[in-house]
């Protein structure tokens, strides 16, 4: 009798706890001490109409981009990186972007390219750093660091696409600077 009874308060007792209440609401983003809970490997959009996939990794301090046919010309004094990003659905568009580190190490081997790129993760809508490499290894265009993760997000690393790009404001800052 006694066994029968602690089953079945060990039944009510999961049934009611809120781990299972988040796992019935798949449509709210859960939340941990305030930061969005993302999965290894979340959707984002770049520059407001890229979808790509990306890699959530705070083991590494700086967040990459997979470009293809990179090129940095100089213009009036500034650099620019050309490049080419190819979208999850195989469409590929091209950008031009200010360079914002172009540094050689000491021992003269050439550093990635950094760039500023407009992203969208989930609910976030930020402005990121860009390592700009090959990424064709790989199975993610993107990897995002700690500088992106850090405050914002923990990742659980037993699920992916957790929070789904939601860039509405992003879009919307796109087409008035278009028109303007």
């Amino acid at each position: 009798m006694k066994k029968n009874a602690l089953w079945l308060l060990l039944f009510v007792f999961l049934v009611g706890s809120p781990f299972f209440a988040i796992a019935e609401k798949a449509e709210e983003v859960p939340m941990v001490q305030g930061r969005v809970v993302l999965g290894y490997i979340e959707h984002v959009v770049i520059a407001g109409d890229v979808d790509l996939e990306a890699l959530m990794s705070p083991v590494h301090h700086f967040s990459e981009l997979g470009v293809l046919d990179l090129k940095v010309k100089e213009e009036n004094g500034e650099k620019y990186a050309s490049f080419a990003l190819r979208g999850k659905k195989g469409t590929t568009k091209d950008f031009k972007v200010k360079v914002i580190a172009d540094k050689a190490k000491p021992d003269g081997k050439k550093q990635p390219i950094v760039v500023r790129m407009p992203l969208c993760l989930g609910k976030f809508q930020l402005t990121p750093q860009f390592r700009l490499v090959d990424r064709s290894k790989f199975e993610q265009e993107v990897r995002l660091g700690r500088r992106v993760l850090a405050g914002r997000a923990v990742i659980d690393p037993s699920t992916t696409h957790a929070a789904m790009p939601d860039c509405k404001d992003l879009a919307t800052k796109k087409s008035s600077k278009k028109s303007s």
